[in-house]
């Protein structure tokens, strides 16, 4: 079985969802945790994130990775160790021949372009969820909670889970757009992707074009 990872990582715990990449079935979906401090607890999340990656591998071919790029810190030390927890997960999955999102940005400075490779930005996340790519400031949780629970049906217990199941569907549906070569909203309004939900239904997965943002600008070439 053919399955894509999403992973929301922060330097305190890492969400993770695996997603059935041939029907958009939720195959795992779970939070990492660790009691630790310091780098103990980076390298500690670590590997957990590698024995769950080893014992899963063994029953699906991962075929993609995305994940959901860094946001801004106050402070530089909880930066650095979410980087180097990434990192790390990067050269596994480098190691192991599995995919990684990207997309390229562009940076204007001094009237020269520059680029870079960027994952799923929060903003471009939030949009997919949200239609904006700002979260609402008040009642944030349960919006999402609803939000996602609108979307596809499906109920978490936490911000943590519902954000890596999104993240992964968002994955999910820039691949079939790419698939299926499927360049705009407008041909994805005529054949939008099915996947199937917690009742074991298969199901279009219906976007408005405000949702549809992040993944029209990847597949432009913008992204």
């Amino acid at each position: 079985m053919r399955a894509i990872i999403a992973i929301d990582a922060d330097s305190t715990k890492v969400g993770i969802s695996f997603l059935n990449y041939d029907d958009g079935s939720l195959l795992y979906s779970d939070v990492i945790t660790s009691s630790l401090s310091g780098f103990d607890r980076t390298y500690d999340l670590f590997k957990q994130f590698l024995t769950l990656m080893k014992s899963h591998m063994m029953i699906y071919k991962f075929c993609g990775c995305i994940f959901e790029d860094y946001g801004f810190y106050h402070v530089q030390r909880i930066a650095n160790m979410k980087a180097e927890l990434i990192g790390m997960m990067k050269y596994f999955l480098r190691a192991k021949n599995i995919p990684m999102f990207y997309y390229i940005g562009t940076q204007y400075k001094k009237k020269k372009k520059y680029t870079y490779e960027c994952a799923c930005a929060p903003t471009q996340l939030k949009q997919f969820i949200y239609g904006t790519g700002r979260a609402p400031k008040e009642g944030k949780s349960s919006k999402l909670m609803l939000e996602v629970f609108k979307l596809t049906g499906y109920e978490f217990e936490n911000d943590d889970l519902a954000d890596s199941y999104m993240l992964a569907l968002v994955y999910y549906v820039y691949l079939y757009c790419a698939e299926n070569r499927i360049k705009d909203y407008k041909k994805y309004q005529k054949k939008p992707a099915t996947f199937v939900n917690k009742d074991n239904k298969t199901v279009e997965l219906k976007l408005s074009a405000e949702k549809f943002k992040p993944i029209d600008k990847w597949l432009k070439g913008q992204g």
